[in-house]
């Protein structure tokens, strides 16, 4: 392909900072800015704080770093791999596929280093070191390129000389594509050098001021004021991208171009799209004003297409579209109509004028072929909720139907079909119907009256007093019960569904004719009673006899029966042996809970005793609670949880205490609402702070996104980015953030967050994110490299491998232990570590015997990190000549749990 025929998309920005270096792999842009900041930008970009300023970077398999110690080797997901001690190394650079990383030094030196193990393989003389003390130098796939005024030297990975050539003139900055080495002249020229033969190929009149380090195929440079690409025969052409500081990995993508301290990403755009294309609907409304399609780029590139349509039936006032889609990317594309005209609409999309979509849509009725049914479903003082359900009962589907003023939207209710919609309704009591045609129609809410009734009797000695539902919805209000004969005012919370009871049993303190008053939002009534003298003679003594069912069947005690106060998730306790003085219930709100969002935990106890009592609510997960609960009063206790979708979980029974007398709640096996996109999470301490990793999982079939992060204890340093991920896949992101000791706010935090949806309208989310307090990341902080102290050949020796605490916490009883065949027993001696404090290293030495046949030692590693202990194996392998540590285990701390809860709190 002719050099620069590719058209590019931004497809992101990011703001870098002070740029200070850059360094280029096959399909990868690595740029180091602020001194410890490094970007690294392929598919996807990652960021690597370095633990100290960095002047030199190269890439490959790994990141290479120069800093005044000498050289640190990295993986791409920001592990240190290994340190060589070089204070002398001021460039290193990295032959994408040479297994080397070789270091320019201030003596005027070339080393190689292992890219596995850091150990120097080579070290010879820099060529013509004394004609310039700062070469230019670049790297190909296998060879090493040097520019020292006039002189240019290739070098194969291991320093040998392939090629010593003088050109005419001096060289400023120099970059290499395909076979050609692309020379910036200090005359203004730019002169392409075969790379085999030192021939010259080319030569242009250019001012260049800054010019791409390897390019397989073409490279990018920037002169007279354009960026533009050129390939090994010197062709060359304008690209329209930003001005700024162009920088491409060798493949050709991505491009960065750095402008001030802001980097723009682009991507190159394919010659051939592959693209597809499904319409929103399978039909449209006779008043529709648009026909909605979605566009799926299916190919493995990015790619730019004018998307049009052509309809029979109806007319588009605008048709066709541009488009830009990358790689498996999406878009909704929106074809307004002046007029439909037929009972079905035909129609053809095409991308470039070539069909990619054939449909039929049948022209469907409107809002006034749906029957509304509208039932009551909770009242509460603040307001009513309802059901409604639209029922289509002709032959044709109705679409884009909207439930006003609520807003509600119904995409589609086919023939014959229901749609059940839960909505809070409006204060003046009317709802509208409307769709897409105009059409509207108003519907009354149908509001319970008197909802509460009250009534009382006095049986065996005890003074009943029940306050029943007789509307069709579940009723919350909140009662005072106040009486003479009554030992006490009550208030007390009723919530309860159609039919149920609230039942207040006490012993009466008076006797003759007494009046109970129920006094609420939805009841005010009078109930009269007639209390003998013996009831309250023997309430006195104490020989009453206990309250009995009530006649409908709920317990006594004050919750309302019949069904339990919280739907589903209720449940009451049982009773030991003796016991009366207490009550317990349980629900979960809501039910099922929902991955990834807050759920309520309420136990409601009553004291239906004579006395105050000192009850404790016990549970395996969380902390007791104490509280005193007088006759005739309850307490709420509440706590949050958090699903986080991995592994399953139940919610452990609940125990309530009172003088040596136990209620219990047995275990909630609930199962979980899964919605399309919902977040776990992590707080893991590191070394001047702690990392939040959140973890987004996508269900759906579309891209979908999580944004608006916030937490409530701790701090973001960066505002945190969107997490983007794809269908039917988890994406974890981590942040830094600072905040207090985990150990000091209970070991979690709440993370709030907004998930978009394929269709559900934006969700606002909670979630409670793990603090864990038994350690940072067990011993997967603590890094393992081959020390350059290693002397091994076929007849054994020692083998020094560096152990460095890269964490942010102290790692105690550390143990080291070689064993094998291998290992010369009678010299060596296992390694015990008191204390090993973060950014500590330690050096641990195994006396080999013989090493023939190559390395096979395993290393037994065992620590304690927060009070919890970790163990590993690693296994030490390689030859003689090239020692490495094959680590299998990824982290051995904290990992997430299947529920997240707090303690109980009392309301």
């Amino acid at each position: 392909m002719p050099a620069g025929t590719a058209e590019y998309v931004r497809t992101s920005s990011f703001e870098v900072g002070e740029l200070d270096a850059w360094a280029v792999s096959g399909d990868r842009v690595c740029i180091l800015a602020n001194g410890t900041e490094v970007y690294v930008v392929g598919e996807e970009r990652d960021q690597i704080t370095l633990p100290e300023p960095a002047e030199s970077v190269a890439l490959s398999d790994h990141l290479y770093a120069v800093t005044d110690d000498g050289v640190d080797a990295y993986s791409l997901s920001g592990t240190r791999l290994w340190r060589v001690s070089l204070p002398e190394a001021v460039r290193v650079a990295a032959p994408g596929e040479s297994g080397f990383a070789v270091v320019v030094t201030e003596d005027d030196e070339l080393v190689g280093l292992d890219a596995t193990s850091g150990q120097e393989r080579f070290r010879v003389d820099r060529p013509h070191s004394d004609v310039s003390a700062t070469p230019a130098v670049v790297c190909t796939d296998d060879a090493l390129v040097l520019a020292a005024w006039s002189f240019l030297s290739v070098l194969g990975p291991t320093g040998e000389s392939r090629l010593q050539e003088r050109v005419d003139g001096a060289i400023s900055d120099l970059g290499v594509v395909g076979d050609t080495i692309v020379c910036v002249m200090k005359d203004a020229r730019c002169v392409g050098i075969d790379i085999e033969t030192g021939e010259r190929k080319w030569s242009h009149d250019w001012q260049v001021d800054r010019i791409d380090p390897f390019g397989r195929e073409e490279i990018i440079l920037r002169t007279e004021g354009e960026i533009r690409a050129i390939d090994a025969d010197g062709e060359w052409t304008p690209l329209g991208l930003d001005d700024g500081l162009p920088v491409t990995a060798a493949g050709g993508e991505p491009v960065c171009v750095i402008v001030d301290t802001v980097a723009n990403v682009y991507r190159r755009l394919s010659g051939e799209w592959t693209l597809d294309a499904t319409l929103l609907s399978e039909s449209l409304t006779a008043g529709a004003e648009a026909i909605h399609a979605e566009l799926h780029n299916v190919g493995d590139t990015a790619a730019s297409a004018t998307i049009a349509i052509e309809l029979s039936g109806a007319r588009c006032s605008d048709p066709s579209h541009r488009v830009t889609l990358l790689e498996d990317d999406s878009e909704r594309v929106r074809f307004p109509l002046s007029s439909i005209d037929e009972e079905t609409v035909d129609l053809t999309i095409t991308a470039d004028e070539e069909v990619i979509l054939e449909e039929r849509l049948p022209v469907t009725g409107g809002s006034e072929s749906i029957d509304v049914t509208v039932e009551p479903t909770r009242l509460t003082p603040e307001g009513l909720r309802v059901s409604v359900t639209l029922a289509n009962e002709t032959s044709v589907p109705v679409e884009d139907v909207r439930i006003n003023p609520m807003g509600e939207r119904v995409d589609r209710i086919d023939p014959n079909d229901a749609v059940t919609r839960t909505l809070e309704a409006p204060a003046d009591g009317t709802l509208t119907i409307a769709d897409a045609t105009g059409i509207r129609r108003t519907v009354d809410v149908p509001r319970p009256e008197d909802p509460l009734s009250a009534s009382g009797s006095v049986e065996e000695d005890v003074l009943a007093v029940r306050v029943r539902n007789d509307s069709r919805a579940t009723v919350v209000d909140e009662l005072t019960i106040d009486g003479d004969a009554l030992p006490t005012s009550v208030t007390r919370t009723f919530e309860g569904a159609p039919e149920s009871v609230l039942e207040l049993i006490a012993p009466p303190v008076e006797d003759g004719t007494s009046t109970v008053s129920v006094a609420g939002h939805f009841l005010d009534d009078d109930v009269d009673l007639e209390v003998p003298e013996s009831a309250v003679l023997n309430a006195a003594t104490g020989t009453h006899a206990p309250p009995a069912a009530a006649p409908d069947g709920s317990a006594p005690g004050g919750t309302p029966g019949g069904h339990s106060a919280g739907g589903a998730g209720g449940a009451h306790g049982d009773a030991g042996p003796g016991t009366g003085d207490l009550e317990l219930e349980r629900r979960i709100d809501p039910l099922p809970p929902v991955v990834g969002d807050l759920c309520i935990e309420h136990i409601d106890v009553e004291n239906v005793g004579h006395g105050p009592e000192s009850v404790t609510v016990t549970t395996p997960d969380a902390a007791p609670v104490t509280e005193t609960i007088r006759p005739g009063e309850f307490r709420t206790f509440t706590r949050l949880h958090a699903f986080t979708g991995v592994g399953d979980d139940v919610v452990p029974p609940v125990a309530v205490e009172s003088g040596g007398v136990e209620r219990t709640a047995g275990k909630l096996d609930t199962e979980l609402e899964i919605p399309e996109l919902y977040c776990r999470g992590l707080l893991l301490p590191d070394r001047d702070g702690y990392t939040l990793e959140v973890t987004a999982v996508n269900t759906a079939e579309s891209r979908l996104r999580v944004r608006n992060l916030d937490l409530e204890l701790y701090e973001f340093r960066e505002p945190p980015a969107e997490i983007h991920v794809p269908p039917y896949e988890e994406v974890t992101a981590t942040y830094r953030v600072d905040g207090p000791d985990p150990s000091t706010v209970g070991g979690y935090d709440t993370l709030r967050y907004v998930a978009d949806g394929s269709v559900a309208p934006a969700r606002d989310l909670e979630v409670l994110v793990e603090a864990p307090v038994d350690g940072p990341d067990g011993l997967a902080t603590l890094t393992f490299a081959v020390d350059p102290e290693t002397a091994l050949d076929a007849e054994g020796g020692t083998v020094a491998i560096a152990v460095e605490n890269d964490g942010g916490a102290t790692v105690t009883d550390l143990s080291i232990a070689a064993r094998g065949d291998q290992v010369r027993t009678i010299l060596y001696e296992a390694d015990d570590v008191p204390e090993f404090g973060p950014g500590e290293t330690h050096v641990h030495y195994v006396d080999i015997e013989t090493a023939e046949d190559g390395l096979d030692v395993a290393l037994d590693v065992a620590g304690t990190v927060g009070g919890a202990d970790h163990e590993e194996t690693l296994t030490v392998v390689g030859t003689p000549g090239s020692v490495s540590i094959d680590r299998e285990t990824g982290r051995s701390g904290p990992d997430h749990s299947p529920r997240v809860s707090t303690d109980f709190a009392v309301e």
